[in-house]
């Protein structure tokens, strides 16, 4: 009996003394992310405990999935709609612009004060431009 309360002494002092170790080579920080980790592996698994036992009460969690992405998806769209509304006007006044300046350049070359080469040159800016802002506008 004695015997037996001796090796029970033995075994709690020689767990305090692991503990104690344990702890000294273990810095604050290191214990701080453990600690967070496996409370937040307590909190997933009961989430789901309770999920499996009570299957009704993820509805209300459903439901607010739902608004939110809803909510998201509608103000997603509204921006999108601003924004074509926006590129439709950009594009819009650049064309008008572009149609001004061939058109004036075109008359220049009728009464011949713009050399025809000069004409070719204008037009072949003119599309470069164009393609270049055609297509920083489909990656917008």
């Amino acid at each position: 009996m004695q015997n037996q309360e001796q090796t029970k002494n033995f075994e709690s002092n020689a767990i305090v003394d692991a503990k104690s170790e344990s702890t000294l080579t273990m810095s604050q920080s290191e214990y701080d992310e453990l600690s967070y980790w496996a409370d937040r592996g307590q909190k997933q698994t009961s989430f789901w405990a309770d999920a499996l036992k009570n299957p009704e009460g993820t509805t209300a969690l459903k439901e607010g999935i739902k608004e939110v992405t809803e909510s998201v998806l509608i103000s997603q769209g509204k921006i999108q709609k601003d924004r074509l509304k926006y590129s439709s006007i950009r594009i819009f006044i650049v064309v008008s612009l572009l149609v001004v300046i061939i058109a004036a350049a075109s008359w220049l070359t009728s009464i011949n004060r713009l050399d025809g080469s000069s004409l070719i040159f204008l037009l072949g800016t003119i599309t470069g431009y164009l393609l270049t802002f055609l297509t920083k506008i489909e990656h917008v």
